[in-house]
């Protein structure tokens, strides 16, 4: 009673979020409050009734960079732009995520304003909310969270058909009021998968491989829907692609064995020599603080992003792919004393000499 239970988006509506014993998160999760609570809370920090000024420095002193934010002792430290303009303002915060819920807290503290955001839908777009507020807050232009490209398809395919849907797709994929997200795509595709309509399944799924390329899963998933509709040719085709771009998928390595196709030659192989030119550490232009260090391990080019580390797949002489989480990297390396990267198709990054 008195407390709000976790919800999970499922297409257009909604389900109970699958259970989580508190004591697992503990701490990290294991908490519930109200807004004005933690207002309450926010202003007392601002004094020495919790800690003092010592450890109050610690915990909003910028010790580790993060991109372009900064990590004190549990906050992120930023510049938050300021509705829709180029103007920014200094702001302390953190997210946090659990089964059914996500939320944001967002402190400004040049004039001790808050921004807190409780949600219990599980993946509201909290950071763009609060961007918008901030807009408002300071009497600046905003613009309104955009709204989701997969699941008003799925809305039109459900009405009317398949052709009204893509007609519908065409239209909106690049309006600047709506937003394409891979992992709702997928979710579309699935919810139609799930009610007997593979054909717009496949359709639906078609579009985010289109769209997200470089991403292993949706290649995956288009081929579960092209094996529904007996395209098992095109769906071992697609399956193959999953897996080049992420040797660790079980599940496509799983069906393509089954189908008699040899695997070991749907991973790109790098030869050593080149793998040890992009060995280094890289630095990115626009931020001192964020480092890259590369190295070639047993064949296999290794990277450690300030403790992070991950394996890439490559997909080209200079283009890899990072499996975990479909970050794209792009080497050049024609001026071999002067290597650059590109991280994401926007971030540039220069070899350490």
């Amino acid at each position: 009673k008195n407390r709000a239970t976790g919800y999970q988006r499922n297409g257009r509506s909604y389900e109970n979020s699958p259970y989580l014993d508190m004591s697992i998160p503990y701490a990290a999760g294991s908490l519930y409050s109200t807004v004005e609570d933690l207002y309450l809370w926010d202003q007392a920090l601002y004094t020495n009734k919790l800690l003092s000024k010592e450890k109050m420095d610690l915990l909003f002193t910028k010790h580790i960079p993060s991109g372009k934010r900064y990590y004190g002792y549990g906050w992120s430290i930023y510049e938050m732009s300021i509705g829709n303009t180029k103007d920014k303002i200094q702001t302390i915060g953190h997210g946090g995520g659990i089964n059914g819920f996500n939320t944001l807290i967002t402190r400004i503290p040049s004039d001790k304003s808050l921004i807190v955001l409780l949600n219990n839908t599980g993946g509201g777009p909290l950071q763009e909310m609060t961007t918008a507020i901030s807009g408002i807050m300071y009497d600046k232009s905003y613009d309104l969270p955009k709204k989701s490209i997969a699941y008003t398809l799925l809305d039109v395919i459900r009405k009317e058909d398949i052709t009204s849907g893509l007609t519908y797709y065409k239209k909106v994929k690049d309006d600047a009021g709506y937003h394409l997200d891979e992992a709702e795509m997928n979710l579309a595709g699935y919810e139609l998968l799930k009610s007997g309509k593979a054909k717009e399944a496949a359709a639906v799924l078609k579009l985010n491989v289109e769209a997200f390329p470089k991403s292993s899963n949706v290649y995956d998933s288009y081929g579960e829907a092209l094996l529904a509709i007996g395209e098992k040719t095109e769906a071992l085709e697609n399956y193959k692609k999953s897996v080049s771009l992420n040797p660790g998928n079980e599940g496509g390595l799983k069906i393509l064995k089954e189908n008699g196709i040899n695997t070991d030659d749907l991973i790109k192989k790098i030869p050593v020599e080149h793998l040890k030119l992009l060995e280094g550490e890289y630095q990115a232009i626009t931020d001192e603080g964020w480092k890259i260090v590369f190295k070639e391990i047993g064949g296999v080019l290794n990277g450690n992003d300030r403790g992070y580390k991950y394996k890439l797949v490559p997909v080209g002489d200079d283009e890899f792919v990072n499996p975990d989480d479909g970050a794209s990297l792009l080497f050049d390396t024609k001026d071999k004393n002067a290597i650059t990267l590109l991280l994401f198709g926007k971030v540039k990054f220069k070899k350490k000499v």
